[in-house]
């Protein structure tokens, strides 16, 4: 049953979720196309270069299907905003359209034809980093009317970082989504990490997994060999040097001291070792460190 927020987004956004759910009816029963992974790991520019291509299909884009995972993002808005008033309106629908997409994918016979999914993957530090600063308004309303700080409100926001946010989301996501919802383990064989990605097959979905580092080398052969789109261009979205918080970001970056824990807990996870090499590991708190201007060890 929906939760009473999601009651209230049903009323309020009515006329545009009725669209919306005519459309992804008649997705069910076209060869179109999910982009579903967890935030921050390209999946705008994805969706972008989709609709620039010659793919003419419905595209459907969210990060949580699960039971738990909208769950989730129902606790994330519930605790952040005290009414719907400060919600933007973005982010309530993209909460109404996921339930509605968990309800009708989540069923087995609801299409006859296999999902075609497409996901990514990213250096889950970056994912993080990347996710707790974008979503600003989740995790800190104080910015909304700030575009500059000084370096005490980054250390705090970096304390929050550390404190606060949901580390473990990208280590735990393919378990928690994917493979709950379409059955798909990939972790049971080895990824191309050479290649950059790779394509599973399942029941229910196939999926073109794609590492983002790889994106821009291998698109166009990937897209390709997935869904017959001959010369897949990248249309570049939602890249956060071009967003309004861009000063603050960039001293985030710079002025964040990754203990070697975190990385420990990062970069020894199921997740990293399974999609990166020891060397692009290595390469990546490299770069860490030195936006610090710390060695890097190990």
């Amino acid at each position: 049953m929906p939760t009473p927020l999601l009651s209230k987004l049903y009323y309020l956004l009515y006329p545009k979720f009725l669209i919306f759910r005519l459309r992804v009816l008649f997705w069910m029963r076209k060869d179109s196309i999910l982009v579903y992974q967890m935030a921050k790991v390209g999946s705008s520019t994805v969706v972008a270069s989709l609709k620039a291509s010659p793919f003419n299909g419905f595209i459907c884009h969210t990060h949580f299907l699960s039971e738990k995972g909208v769950q989730f993002l129902t606790n994330s808005f519930e605790k952040t905003y005290d009414s719907l008033d400060e919600c933007p309106i973005e982010l309530r629908q993209h909460l109404l359209e996921s339930y509605f997409l968990s309800k009708k994918v989540g069923k087995v016979s609801s299409r006859p034809q296999k999902y075609k999914v497409v996901t990514l993957v990213r250096d889950p530090i970056a994912t993080n980093i990347s996710g707790f600063f974008q979503n600003a308004d989740l995790w800190l309303p104080e910015l909304k009317e700030q575009r500059q700080l000084d370096s005490m409100e980054i250390k705090q926001m970096i304390e929050r970082f550390f404190e606060e946010y949901p580390h473990e989301v990208p280590l735990t996501w393919f378990d928690n989504e994917l493979k709950r919802v379409f059955d798909i383990d990939v972790f049971a064989s080895e990824f191309p990490k050479s290649k950059g990605y790779h394509i599973y097959e399942g029941k229910r979905a196939e999926v073109l997994l794609i590492r983002l580092e790889n994106l821009s080398q291998c698109a166009n052969e990937a897209f390709k060999i997935f869904l017959n789109i001959d010369d897949f261009v990248l249309s570049n979205a939602n890249d956060s040097s071009n967003k309004e918080y861009a000063s603050i970001y960039n001293e985030l970056k710079k002025s964040i001291d990754i203990p070697d824990s975190y990385f420990d807990l990062m970069y020894n996870s199921k997740y990293a070792q399974h999609f990166y090499s020891s060397k692009e590991l290595g390469a990546f708190k490299a770069n860490w460190c030195k936006e610090k201007g710390q060695k890097a060890f190990g």
